[in-house]
């Protein structure tokens, strides 16, 4: 949780690729081909890592980084151009 003492988790190789997959899988990527991914946050998190750049090694998908740092109104921009 996010309220407790900080605590590491160990995240194997075989973990996140498997997550990249299954999540890729059940959002239909595999059956849209072009499909362009807005990452919003750094590649440090999580969704910026596995769900970005592990999702375009495993489907293919093309990343979109709007801003160096966060910009919600790049981001609406980005996604409206792409």
């Amino acid at each position: 949780g996010t309220t407790g003492a900080p605590k590491g988790a160990t995240l194997s190789h075989h973990n996140i690729v498997n997550n990249a997959y299954l999540v890729g899988n059940r959002v239909g990527y595999p059956w849209k081909p072009h499909t362009r991914i807005c990452v919003p946050v750094p590649l440090y998190h999580c969704f910026g890592s596995v769900g970005g750049g592990i999702l375009m090694a495993v489907h293919g998908v093309t990343l979109v980084f709007p801003s160096a740092g966060y910009n919600g109104k790049a981001n609406l921009e980005a996604m409206e151009s792409e």
